[in-house]
């Protein structure tokens, strides 16, 4: 597995999280995060290793959401 140093979050995503009743469901700004995500992995699954893009990655928890 790729070691991911995290960065700074979009800015979107850290206002999101101060509004009252904030979820992942009702953030609107996903692809801001993808981009955001894929530049701090360098365009590679930190599972398998292969190249990806915005159209074929999935956002992950490492909790899941449905508990935290």
């Amino acid at each position: 597995m790729k070691y991911i140093k995290k960065q700074k979050e979009p800015e979107s995503l850290v206002q999101h999280r101060c509004e009252l009743h904030a979820t992942y469901d009702n953030y609107r700004e996903k692809d801001e995060l993808r981009i955001s995500l894929l530049n701090e992995q360098g365009y590679i699954c930190c599972y398998c290793m292969q190249h990806i893009g915005k159209h074929n990655m999935k956002i992950e928890h490492l909790r899941p959401r449905s508990k935290f």
